[in-house]
């Protein structure tokens, strides 16, 4: 009994560093870039493997230039700043790419995949507002 709250503090310890890591700047980078990345992939699968119609082609189009959008703005290229200068927030990432996560939902079985990643995505960069207040502050203060 002795040395519960002794694995208790360590456990925190743990869950702390945990989720410093995932909700950190380079953590989130990667992962929207990885992310992004697999929703171009769907978008080209989209284009070969679908069924014919044009719902179907205009959301692929979607997928392409949105995943091209969202790696952009985890490079932070300027000129995207200039147009959706939301984006370049934790909060605005996070409404992001929920947001695509929801128009990602499909019927194949890597499209699901690749949707639940985008909300996984989401809420890390919710989540990052919190954790990652100062580096956030900063950000909002240098606009």
């Amino acid at each position: 009994m002795a040395d519960q709250p002794q694995l208790q503090s360590k456990a925190k310890v743990c869950g702390s560093r945990c989720l410093s890591r995932i909700t950190s700047t380079r953590f989130l980078k990667v992962f929207g870039v990885t992310i992004s990345s697999a929703l171009i992939v769907e978008s080209l699968l989209c284009f070969t493997m679908c069924r014919i119609d044009i719902r179907s082609y205009i959301l692929s189009f979607y997928y392409l230039v949105f995943g091209a959008l969202s790696i952009g703005v985890e490079f932070k290229f300027e000129k995207i700043r200039q147009y959706v200068r939301i984006l370049f927030s934790f909060v605005g990432r996070g409404f992001w790419y929920t947001f695509l996560g929801t128009i990602a939902f499909g019927g194949e079985w890597w499209a699901m995949l690749i949707a639940g990643f985008l909300i996984f995505a989401g809420v890390l960069n919710f989540m990052a507002v919190c954790a990652n207040k100062d580096e956030a502050d900063k950000t909002n203060d240098s606009q």
